[in-house]
């Protein structure tokens, strides 16, 4: 049986039990228990060198033993047993060592601390006294020497050896983990190139890759007092600076988390056209910088913006703009600032803008921001605007004035997604002076609070209308005025539930196919124009402060004039009715002769009508009984002069109704109660359409049309409204029915 301490050694006395009370322990126990503990133990023998090590002999195979710190430091590690000798199992692994370097610019010596093993090290690094000039190679702890390449496994070039260093044994080659200095260099030599575009955004790029990473020369508490530091701080070599800093070195800042890339002390500023790789920044004691991008993204403070409302932000904001575009990167502003623009600021090509910032100006006659892209490409981009403000402007709602230019103009936009929150003034732009910008197209537009918004182009020389503003969507919005100009018929535009508030003008002066759905037609002031030109545009209304005023298509409060061919104006009931040619005279030769010839209609045009109307004396026409119910209606209409008709109600019985309140009849403006006669009648009309909707219980009717002028008409029409999908018989099969 296994034995234990408590058992062999126990000196316990308990009454009636005859296992305790005092015991002398038995030798053959306690050597067995001992041999026991041998053998199941993992025991280790620790010496400080290996010699002193291999002097031991343990009782039993399963021991360990630990070299501390052998003369040879490849010595040092753990060792296990085999074959009654000792092994060793690995070294001691370090994650990080550090490297004092000596040697030239060519070829270095690396010591490491005392008992290090090299070969047991994940990564070194070293701060770099001696440059390299070239290709350089490093002997660490009297091993052979080893080439040194870049973060991309070339040899190196030179400078690439600067500043802090981290590298790994990889290959039997050292390469270096970070490679900031080499691409501050290559930076910086490709913008003294010049004309190699391609190379530069590469060497930018690496640039960029590197300095995220890489552990920061010099910190500052903001981004202000690293601008404003006269070489306190830092400084190149000789200035005195607390840190000298070289082409490659990272500076950071606390506050932001801004990172800046220190740019050769002899380079040029950036010029997106002249020299797209110079120095962004430059702080007050000459140390000249680049700005790293973020997550895919610059801000405009990085570049100093002050965002205080008075300072001139502008020219910051377009090298912003500029910087954004060469990178490939975003550009955003903070929500807290708000950038004054003494000039204008245009974002061309920029990948994408976030400008959560207000931006005031005070010059009504300047065009403040331009965000304009290359039409020729679909760019699938997001731009966000929040708020652009005009200091001059006065008064609210229809009493707001407008500057004399828009606030934002947007050009040669393609596949974009732009969001627009408070900019009273819009404009979208196809510009025909510039093959890039000659269209904008297949956007998706968010809005807010805006008061005009204006399709604009300008003509070729030869008056070509090339300029087109298609295919886009715009989702909500207040609007108080749209202009839809230009020289192009832009077309099939889609919004979806815009705001149309009193003393409003919708005004198409061009346009084919585009479509205003669900829009909210609100108070009084309305005004729907469509120019000659202008085809099948639609505009559907969805609310109305009046339900009660008639079914004419847009209700009382809304003025529309068309002067195209198959424009439309109607409230979503109207949408979604089915209509009924109820009585149609064909347009064609002139079918009645005077208001004294009733009877001189053409007999063919008449029979086509199919629907049982005949001629009565004192009238054009009379109907038979219509079966009618609440839900239904007519929508009248002649080219007639004068003319006019009458309507009496009968209930489900066939008994007349004589209260004007009974039938629940409801129609457009000018429509009276004959009390005398029972019925409704509307006289007067001058070429224009009426519109009657039922809502009294199920019933009859009949209707009268008839002529008060000697002008012949050449149309006249009753159109049955049944809703959608409901049975025809809705309207009765007008057949006399008492």
């Amino acid at each position: 049986m296994a034995e234990t301490i408590d058992s062999v050694f126990r000196d316990f006395n308990t009454p009636g039990n005859p296992g305790s009370g005092d015991y002398e322990p038995e030798k053959p126990r306690i050597r067995a228990l001992l041999r026991q503990l041998q053998g199941q133990s993992g025991a280790a023998v620790t010496r400080n060198t290996l010699a002193s090590l291999q002097a031991i002999t343990p009782p039993s195979e399963n021991y360990m033993g630990i070299v501390l710190d052998d003369p040879d430091a490849e010595n040092n590690g753990y060792y296990y047993r085999q074959a009654n000798a000792w092994v060793k199992g690995r070294g001691f692994p370090d994650t990080f060592a550090r490297v004092e370097l000596s040697g030239s610019a060519t070829a270095q010596t690396g010591l490491v601390g005392s008992g290090v093993n090299p070969a047991d090290i994940d990564v070194f690094y070293a701060f770099v006294d001696v440059d390299n000039t070239g290709p350089l190679t490093l002997t660490i702890h009297g091993e052979p020497p080893r080439e040194v390449v870049n973060l991309a496994g070339n040899p190196l070039a030179a400078g690439e050896w600067t500043g802090t260093v981290m590298f790994a044994l990889r290959d039997g080659r050292y390469q270096l983990l970070l490679d900031a200095g080499s691409a501050a260099s290559a930076a910086q030599s490709a913008s003294k190139a010049g004309n190699s575009a391609s190379i530069a955004t590469t060497e930018a790029d690496r640039a960029v890759n590197a300095a995220q990473s890489v552990v920061a020369r010099a910190w500052f508490k903001t981004a202000p007092s690293l601008f404003a530091d006269n070489n306190q701080i830092i400084g190149y070599a000789g200035s005195g600076a607390d840190f000298e800093v070289v082409a490659g070195d990272v500076v950071r800042t606390e506050e932001e988390g801004f990172v800046f890339l220190v740019a050769a002390s002899d380079a040029g500023p950036f010029d997106k056209d002249s020299n797209p790789n110079g120095y962004h920044r430059e702080n007050v004691g000459g140390v000249k910088f680049y700005v790293v991008p973020s997550k895919g993204a610059i801000t405009a403070r990085q570049f100093g913006t002050v965002g205080d409302g008075v300072a001139d932000d502008a020219p910051l904001l377009q090298l912003a703009g500029d910087v954004a575009v060469h990178l490939g990167v975003r550009l955003t502003t903070d929500e807290d600032d708000i950038h004054f623009l003494g000039g204008q600021v245009d974002f061309f090509r920029v990948p994408g803008c976030d400008l959560q910032a207000a931006f005031l100006y005070g010059d009504g006659d300047m065009l403040p921001v331009k965000m304009r892209a290359d039409s020729r490409n679909r760019h699938d981009y997001t731009l966000r605007i929040r708020s652009i403000v005009w200091s001059g402007a006065t008064g609210e709602g229809s009493e707001r004035t407008l500057p004399n230019q828009p606030m934002l103009q947007l050009v040669g936009l393609k596949n974009t997604y732009v969001h627009i929150g408070n900019v009273d003034y819009v404009q979208l732009y196809a510009d025909s002076n510039d093959p890039a910008t000659t269209s904008l197209a297949y956007c998706n537009f968010y809005f807010g609070q805006n008061e005009r918004l204006e399709f604009a182009t300008n003509p070729t020389p030869d008056g070509t209308p090339i300029q087109w503003i298609n295919e886009n969507r715009f989702f909500g919005g207040r609007f108080r005025r749209v202009i839809i100009g230009g020289t192009y018929t832009h077309n099939h535009n889609i919004w979806y539930s815009p705001v149309l508030e009193r003393d409003t003008l919708l005004d198409f002066k061009v346009g084919q196919s585009n479509r205003l759905l669900e829009a909210r037609l609100e108070n009084t002031g309305i005004v729907l124009n469509f120019d000659a030109g202008t085809s099948n545009n639609l505009i559907t209304q969805s609310w109305t402060s009046t339900p009660r005023d008639g079914i004419e298509p847009h209700g009382l409060n809304v003025t529309v004039t068309d002067a195209g061919i198959g424009n439309q104006v109607i409230r979503d009931r109207m949408a979604f009715v089915d209509r009924v040619i109820m009585f149609s005279l064909p347009y064609g030769p002139s079918n009645l002769a005077s208001a004294t010839s009733q009877f001189g209609v053409v007999g063919a045009n008449l029979t086509k009508s199919g629907r049982g109307w005949t001629a009565a004396v004192g009238t054009l026409f009379t109907s038979q009984w219509i079966k009618c119910k609440a839900g239904a209606g007519f929508d009248i209409n002649s080219d007639g002069p004068v003319w006019g008709y009458r309507i009496q109600f009968y209930d489900a019985a066939g008994n007349l109704v004589t209260s004007a309140a009974d039938p629940g009849l409801l129609s457009a403006a000018g429509q009276n109660w004959d009390a005398a006669n029972s019925r409704y009648i509307r006289s007067g009309f001058s070429s224009l359409p009426s519109a009657v909707m039922i809502t009294t219980n199920e019933g009859w009717c009949t209707i009268e049309l008839l002529s008060q002028s000697a002008t012949p008409f050449q149309s006249l029409e009753v159109v049955g409204l049944v809703p959608f999908g409901a049975d025809y018989t809705t309207l009765g099969s007008m057949q006399p029915k008492f």
